[in-house]
């Protein structure tokens, strides 16, 4: 629970420029709906709920750094990755948050990881 509460923290401390970008880039309808599949994550490379994992577009997923605690992993994410999120509370979800090529966070979303379900809106 507290990994949980840091990342809100955190968003609401570097992303306050941001917002109009994330309600855009959560709304169901638009053309960026997707599922966690279509992220280029195995399933069977998601963090278990209520841990985080650094995810690198472009790296194998057996090169992928290991899972585990947010607080630790937010601090090491590389530019142009991702930070995964499984809340404990609902396994089923996938929080994303995406970093910029300074790896700056530049924009967050929530998936449904069950197949052929759709995002859901940031929180």
């Amino acid at each position: 629970m507290r990994s949980a509460t840091w990342l809100v923290v955190l968003a609401l401390l570097v992303l306050p420029g941001c917002a109009a970008y994330l309600a855009a880039d959560t709304d169901t309808n638009s053309p960026a709906y997707a599922t966690a599949q279509t992220i280029g994550v195995p399933p069977g490379h998601l963090p278990a709920p209520g841990q985080c994992r650094v995810w690198i577009p472009g790296t194998p997923p057996g090169k992928q750094p290991a899972p585990g605690e947010c607080a630790t992993l937010a601090h090491r994410v590389p530019p142009r990755a991702m930070l995964l999120y499984r809340p404990a509370n609902e396994p089923d979800r996938l929080d994303v948050t995406y970093f910029d090529d300074r790896g700056l966070m530049a924009s967050m979303r929530s998936y449904d990881i069950r197949a052929n379900q759709g995002a859901k809106s940031a929180r």
